[in-house]
């Protein structure tokens, strides 16, 4: 069963109740030396977290550049390579979910913003 302490991206945004965000440039569907230093920490601090707590990982793209298809398909691959990244580090995949959100229920109010991905 899927426990997070936000239901939504949105939501976890809006509380500050999130473990990270990574931001994206325009078009951008690889991890910065900035994100990965931010998922290096953020994986040492899910190995040391006790409890079958899961992290959720989405991934959103601007609605305002692209098509609906490219953003969908880059939402999703952002998501994925943070996953992917995070279970490289040692996290149990198991305590992972990953989910395209594409450009649906954006995280946040402004377009370029909404090029990230939230784990919480």
């Amino acid at each position: 069963q899927y426990t997070a302490q936000s239901a939504t991206a949105k939501e976890a945004v809006e509380n500050g109740n999130y473990s990270e965000l990574l931001f994206y440039l325009y078009g951008y569907g690889v991890l910065s030396a900035d994100n990965k230093t931010r998922l290096d920490l953020l994986a040492e601090h899910i190995k040391k977290c006790s409890g079958d707590r899961k992290f959720r990982i989405e991934g959103f793209a601007d609605p305002q550049t692209g098509s609906e298809q490219n953003n969908t398909r880059l939402a999703a691959k952002r998501a994925r390579l943070a996953y992917d990244y995070l279970v490289s580090k040692g996290v149990d995949p198991e305590r992972l979910e990953w989910i395209n959100g594409g450009t649906k229920n954006l995280p946040f109010n402004h377009p370029e913003q909404n090029r990230v991905v939230v784990i919480f």
